[in-house]
């Protein structure tokens, strides 16, 4: 067992099962498109929204545009990824999280996307009205994802009804895992509107499934700075928890050795279920939106979760995760 990066090994699970069904068959594509594998459909789970304040009054009901009639646009996103790990004595395991791990231990990529967007085919019964349909392509310049195609198709208040992905025939195992991590990454921070009217100064929160992690919750709270039109400006707070309580450590082989686990190669911890002390995360952002477009047009968001496991030993496992995300000319 190589436990190097447990807060992501569902995603790298979901990735490398995502990697082998794309490969499994291709899709008919207009005569100049890049051939793609057939699109595989992810699951995704059900968002919920509350509203804390509803802000100043007469306060409106937000909804992306783009879903009026068919549009298309560019954006930029730059996703950055980082995780340290260490033991230390239960006595030295502070947990409040720092506020950003240093750059080296962070992995950039930017993404080039074009998009298209309009109303969701909804003629099946049941299926609601106020479906939007957005499709991404990563372009050339990027250094991920160029070929890929990721289709979401969403309400009107922006929550996640159903996703698909596909990628290039000639992208390789390795291009298909960093493409996922990164759209996976930037799907984790859900811009979803409330149903109720807000104002400015209104709160709301989002509670969802990190995508891609099985085991990672979050709730991510945003605050209306302004709306003029169109546009509107949110400040956004991220809150992140294990969805299980306890992290299970593996037997060391015989003879020990690195591969007795990264955690130290500490035998006191060897075949010990170390229970959650605590789980903080610390974050700051704010996002710049046009109705009219899916994507952010500018603005930077960072979190940084640190969640400690203990056990019956006097060792804790400390681990920190952090995620960057930039739009637009922050992106660059």
């Amino acid at each position: 067992m190589n436990p190097r990066n447990l807060q992501r090994a569902a995603r790298a699970v979901a990735a490398v099962g995502l990697a082998a069904a794309l490969a499994a068959g291709c899709a008919d594509e207009p005569d100049d498109a890049p051939a793609t594998d057939e699109a595989v459909r992810l699951d995704v789970d059900p968002t919920r929204v509350m509203l804390h304040d509803e802000g100043e009054t007469p306060g409106e009901i937000l909804t992306f545009l783009d879903h009026s009639e068919d549009a298309s646009g560019t954006g930029k996103v730059r996703v950055g990824r980082g995780f340290d790990q260490e033991v230390r004595p239960g006595a030295d395991a502070d947990p409040a999280p720092p506020s950003g791990l240093p750059d080296g231990l962070v992995d950039h990529e930017r993404l080039e996307l074009d998009w298209s967007s309009g109303p969701a085919d909804t003629a099946d019964p049941g299926e609601q009205a106020d479906e939007r349909e957005v499709t991404y392509r990563g372009a050339a310049g990027g250094d991920v994802a160029e070929g890929f195609e990721l289709t979401a198709r969403t309400t009107t208040s922006g929550e996640l009804i159903e996703v698909a992905l596909a990628a290039p025939e000639e992208a390789d195992d390795t291009d298909r895992l960093a493409a996922e991590d990164a759209l996976l990454t930037w799907l984790s921070l859900p811009v979803v509107f409330p149903d109720q009217p807000v104002g400015v100064g209104a709160r709301w929160s989002v509670d969802s499934r990190v995508a891609g992690e099985e085991s990672l919750l979050q709730t991510t709270t945003y605050t209306l700075v302004s709306h003029d039109g169109d546009d509107v400006e949110l400040d956004v707070d991220v809150e992140q928890r294990p969805a299980l309580g306890a992290l299970q450590i593996g037997r060391a082989p015989a003879g020990g050795g690195s591969e007795a686990g990264e955690i130290g190669d500490v035998e006191e911890l060897e075949e010990e279920s170390l229970e959650v002390q605590s789980s903080r995360t610390t974050a700051s952002g704010r996002l710049s939106l046009n109705l009219a477009a899916p994507l952010p047009t500018a603005g930077e968001v960072r979190y940084t979760t640190r969640v400690v496991y203990g056990g019956e030993e006097e060792l804790a496992v400390v681990q920190d995760a952090e995620t960057r995300l930039a739009f637009g000319p922050d992106a660059e």
